[in-house]
């Protein structure tokens, strides 16, 4: 599967070939935030101005097609824990801390915009575009042994009918 780097305007971000719903790895391309945050923060924890993580994800939601209403964010902490997040998850605002622990997300609620955050760790996007579900987990090395991927493929069969 190829990696294609999309730009609209200063955005830069990327996007996996063959996942067909709105979807995206971040770059620090394009965004309002300033020094050694420059220039897409999107994370609150960071020390940046709350406003600019704001307009960063409004930027970002222009691109992709979401709101800041449709975000469910995760307090990552190295496990194998997948929550399943409905619409009634989402705008809760953008500080992952006001989230529970979870290092995936799983929903097949259309319009709900997985976040996760990952840094030296790896992204792993699900879509099963028969159901219509998602996911989107993080693994470090931790979550990785403990099998953050599978767990999150077995929660979308369980919860969601998924066909692996």
């Amino acid at each position: 599967m190829a990696i294609i780097t999309k730009k609209q305007g200063q955005l830069e971000y990327l996007t996996a070939e063959g996942i067909t719903v709105p979807h995206c790895f971040t770059t620090r391309l394009g965004g309002v935030s300033e020094g050694y945050l420059s220039s897409l923060n999107i994370g609150m924890h960071r020390g940046d101005d709350p406003k600019n993580v704001e307009d960063n994800y409004r930027i970002l939601g222009a691109a992709l097609g979401f709101s800041l209403e449709d975000l469910v964010l995760t307090r990552q902490i190295h496990t194998d824990m997948v929550r399943v997040v409905t619409r009634k998850d989402a705008g809760r605002g953008l500080d992952h801390r006001d989230f529970p622990e979870c290092d995936a997300l799983i929903t097949k609620d259309p319009g709900v915009a997985l976040v996760i955050f990952t840094a030296d760790c790896t992204p792993i996007l699900f879509h099963d575009p028969i159901t219509g579900a998602v996911g989107a987990a993080h693994a470090g090395w931790k979550g990785t042994a403990l099998g953050i991927a599978a767990r999150t493929v077995e929660a979308m069969v369980r919860e969601f009918g998924c066909d692996p």
